[in-house]
């Protein structure tokens, strides 16, 4: 931290401050969550918050009594696939995500975990068994360290198809993965300092690190 570390917060804990916390650091709080932070106060309150805890269970077959290799209320994790029941299991992970949100309770992995999917995006990846892997990559990191994380990301299956990662093969750099990664996922641009070249990084950089991450599949 250059500015140097944070003052502890020493001002008035009520059941107003409290609310203020848990709307940033969690989803469905409600009064007697509320009361419960303040009755145990801010410090334990945020240890709480930063506690380590397992992984979720994972998402179920809700109501599909068409898939024959998972009954209802089985999770569909590691069963066989098909493109007939995966839009059925797209809309498990996405009932399973809501029940997440407003079950987590006082923990701030959930808020942690979208605050990352919406940083390390993907998009136009239907693939239910992919979904899930991305936001279990994403959900084990997200209170940890963030350079695992990308390192993770960077052969992420959802992530390989998403910004062309598959496609960046040797004598035939896809850059986009490799750009995406300086520009928008760390380091960022910086101000302009040469034709294609930035303050914190070049187009020579981005040549280097796309043939650097060739040969994922």
């Amino acid at each position: 931290n250059l500015a140097g570390p944070v003052d502890p917060y020493t001002g008035e804990w009520t059941a107003m401050e409290a609310a203020h916390l848990l709307r940033r650091a969690t989803y469905a709080s409600n009064r007697d969550t509320i009361q419960e932070v303040v009755d145990n106060g801010l410090a334990f309150t945020i240890d709480q918050l930063f506690t380590a805890k397992p992984m979720p269970d994972p998402p179920i077959n809700y109501r599909d009594d068409s898939d024959p290799n998972v009954p209802i209320g089985s999770t569909w994790v590691g069963q066989t696939y098909g493109n007939d029941v995966n839009g059925n299991r797209n809309r498990s992970i996405r009932g399973w995500t809501l029940n997440l949100l407003i079950d987590e309770g006082i923990h701030i992995r959930e808020k942690m975990t979208l605050f990352w999917h919406n940083h390390l995006v993907t998009e136009g990846v239907n693939d239910a068994r992919l979904k899930y892997q991305y936001i279990s990559l994403i959900r084990q990191h997200a209170i940890g360290n963030f350079k695992t994380l990308v390192e993770k990301m960077t052969i992420d299956p959802t992530m390989l198809r998403y910004l062309n990662g598959k496609d960046n093969k040797v004598g035939s750099p896809n850059e986009n993965y490799a750009r995406e990664l300086l520009e928008l996922f760390t380091i960022g641009k910086g101000d302009l300092a040469g034709p294609g070249d930035y303050t914190f990084y070049t187009e020579v950089d981005v040549e280097e690190l796309a043939k650097a991450l060739t040969g994922w599949r």
